[in-house]
Order: C-alpha cells, then structure tokens, then sequence
C-alpha cells in the first residue's frame, strides 16, 4: 500500500498531513519515512496510526518541536500550537461546551474586559475541567444555553462553538449580572451603536426570560446614542 499525496490521505483517513508510506525490504513491516510530519495541522494519534506512523516516530517529531501535544491523543502543528484560536477549539473540543461570557465579549470586541481564565459554558455533568487549565466552567441544566445563539466555525477540522454577540450581551445581563455591571453596560452600548439588532437581542433574551429585564436597559442605550455618545 502507497499513499503519497495528502489529499489521498486525508481522503481514507481524516489526516491532514504528508507522509510516504513504503514498503521496506528489509523488514516486513510498513516503514514511514517522516520528514514532512510537521506538514500535520491537527490529527490524532489513532489517525497516525491508521496511516502507518510509528508511535516512537511520534514522539521523535514531538521532541524535534516539529509536533506538540495538546489534548489526550491529539497533536498539532507548531504553527497551530502558536495560533490564538487554539484555545477556544480545545475547550469546545476537550469539554463539549460554548465559549460564553466575559471571553465571548471580549473575542466579539464587546467590552475591555480580560478574563483570566475561559469562560465554557457546559452541561451540568460535565467533567471537571484538568487541573492547570485555564477553564472556569458555567455549568446549565438547559438545552437552550447550548444551542440559542450559538455561532459555530471551523478550526483546522476542530468546532468552535461561541455565543453570538447578541447571546453574550444576553449573557451578561442574566449570568452574575452585578459583579460585571461595567462590562455588560459597555456590551450594550457597543453592540448596539455597532449596529447590533435589537431585535434579534429581544429574540434571544426572551427564550432566557430576560427580556423585560433587559429591554428597558436597551431603550436608555438607545436614548443615550441618540444624543451622540459613542462607547
């Protein structure tokens, strides 16, 4: 068996990267020549395998800094270890949640706010995020938390599930509202003088029951840009 091209190999396995596979006469066992592993975005240690990498060629490229480990069994590139986005596609991946919250706002450019830690919004049996990590988990027993305004993107083959800003202005008015009074404000001020729709924030702070709450907040934002404040 040969699979020399990477379109042919992630055709039969899911594997987006570039190695020759050959046989070896001198053993009669598939023998993997390495030297484009580091052409490897995101993959698994299964997914290797199934291509006929050998373990100890796995960790001889990890050493080498040419793949890292991020997750059980996963690996990425060097040049995806470094991207920013990585982070938010291995929490979704790693914890089956929503990014939300105060790191929501701050990837949607909502509010100032620098959040610690990543904010994931998961089911309520959600296992414990690993020690080290920086994940703080807001855990629901409600469907809706996991799917109403959620927008989903692509990552290297890896889902990034995150609130929509809309979702995350809702958010921050019903999630711990008065610890964070500042940055839902400012959420507000900016989702709607950017041109936000208020009626889809309506639309979505009703399925949460928080629209009464929040629309007399929208119509002070809306008075106050009419009047010339920008945020």
């Amino acid at each position: 068996m040969a699979i020399n091209n990477a379109s042919e190999l992630k055709k039969k396995f899911g594997v987006s990267c570039y190695v020759i596979v050959y046989f070896n006469p001198q053993t009669p066992n598939l023998w993997v020549q390495m030297h484009n592993l580091d052409d490897i975005t995101i993959t698994t240690t299964g997914q290797l395998k199934a291509a006929g990498v050998r373990v100890r060629d796995i960790i001889a490229a990890e050493d080498a800094g040419r793949i890292f480990r991020v997750g059980h069994g996963l690996w990425v590139s060097a040049d995806i270890y470094t991207d920013p986005e990585l982070e938010d596609a291995l929490a979704c991946r790693l914890y089956g949640g929503v990014i939300g919250y105060l790191t929501a706002a701050a990837r949607h450019d909502l509010c100032d706010a620098m959040p610690p830690h990543a904010y994931v919004i998961v089911p309520a049996e959600a296992r414990r995020p690993s020690p080290g990590l920086p994940i703080r988990y807001i855990r629901t027993r409600n469907p809706d938390a996991l799917t109403v305004g959620v927008d989903v993107s692509d990552f290297h083959g890896l889902p990034i599930r995150i609130t929509s800003p809309a979702r995350t202005v809702v958010d921050l008015y019903r999630i711990e509202p008065a610890g964070i009074r500042q940055h839902s404000a400012a959420a507000l001020s900016r989702y709607i003088a950017t041109g936000g729709s208020v009626d889809e924030l309506a639309a979505v702070a009703r399925v949460f029951g928080d629209w009464d709450r929040l629309r007399p907040e929208v119509e002070i934002v809306g008075e106050t840009l009419k009047g010339g404040y920008m945020p």
